[in-house]
């Protein structure tokens, strides 16, 4: 499924071919299952073909330890998980359009001009869903400042509408592509 990116571009993740690694791959699932920790483990296994071991870096980001060339990022939203997989470092995320959202937050971890752009829940959304998948992709997490990081205008950040879900991809592929599975 090729799905139109924020700002008119495309989404490029291919499928391993022959045992490598290509581009990006990004893989999204919707999911009633009560743990969602394990529902996104089950969708990275889809996405691999196996039950990978995961281990977690020092701010807690996901690696698989015996395949140091592929980088994972994992997310999950109440009714829905995603995760990208990429030879390069790569980063996630997903909201719902359901969500409640706090626009007091934009206050004090939106730069000035994200502020500007995010008027209503769906922009923050959008806003926040670039963030949380630039912090992830640079492997720190919430311990980068979220207002020092720009997110509008970047190249290196997809954003996409599926399904009632906002989904962010950040990595250094000009074009993702959106695979959606069912668990």
């Amino acid at each position: 499924m090729r799905l139109p990116a924020h700002g008119g571009g495309f989404l490029d993740c291919t499928l391993p071919q022959g045992g490598r690694m290509m581009e990006h791959i990004v893989w999204f699932a919707k999911t009633d299952a009560p743990d969602q920790s394990a529902a996104v483990r089950e969708l990275l296994a889809r996405a691999l073909g196996y039950m990978p071991r995961l281990a977690y870096g020092a701010h807690g980001k996901p690696f698989l330890p015996e395949e140091p060339k592929r980088q994972i990022s994992l997310a999950h939203t109440r009714g829905a998980v995603v995760c990208a997989v990429s030879p390069r470092p790569v980063g996630v995320d997903i909201e719902s359009f359901a969500r409640r959202v706090n626009m007091r937050v934009a206050e004090r971890s939106f730069t000035p001009r994200e502020r500007a752009y995010a008027v209503d829940a769906a922009r923050f959304l959008k806003v926040w869903t670039r963030k949380e998948a630039f912090v992830k992709r640079d492997g720190r997490g919430f311990t980068l400042p979220l207002n020092t990081v720009e997110t509008c205008g970047r190249t290196d950040i997809a954003t996409y509408m599926e399904q009632g879900y906002v989904i962010s991809v950040c990595g250094q592929a000009a074009d993702f592509v959106l695979r959606t599975v069912t668990l």
